[in-house]
């Protein structure tokens, strides 16, 4: 059973509601990371102590893993709004199954079954 007009609309709002957010935590989080570069090489000529060093290399990577995990999340939420446009949101693209409407509600981008997800991460 296909999802109601209604409902598809609904998603698509929380899917444009959702991309909003994740891109605005990715630019921040690429401001911050920018900013981190400028200060360290402002500060260049300052002696640090290597654990500083370390913290600040630390603290960059991480920075750089969340933006790959939110690049990860938007690609995952422009899908699925192609997939609300096309008229397949809310079946999974890998057995074509209906994705339960608690599954769709906690993963709005998902595009996988409960199953299907389970096999992938296996």
């Amino acid at each position: 059973m296909k999802l109601t007009k209604a409902e598809l609309k609904e998603y698509k709002n929380i899917l444009l509601n959702l991309r909003a957010r994740v891109s605005g935590d990715m630019t921040s989080l690429q401001d911050s990371a920018m900013s981190d570069q400028s200060l360290g090489a402002a500060n260049s000529s300052i002696p640090s102590h290597i654990a500083d060093a370390g913290s600040d290399a630390f603290d960059q990577d991480n920075t750089l893993r969340l933006i790959d995990n939110e690049s990860v999340a938007l690609n995952l939420i422009d899908d699925a709004l192609e997939r609300v446009k096309s008229g397949t949101f809310g079946f999974c693209t890998n057995c074509n199954a209906k994705i339960g409407k608690m599954r769709i509600q906690v993963l709005p981008y998902t595009p996988y079954c409960i199953k299907c997800a389970n096999e992938l991460e296996s």
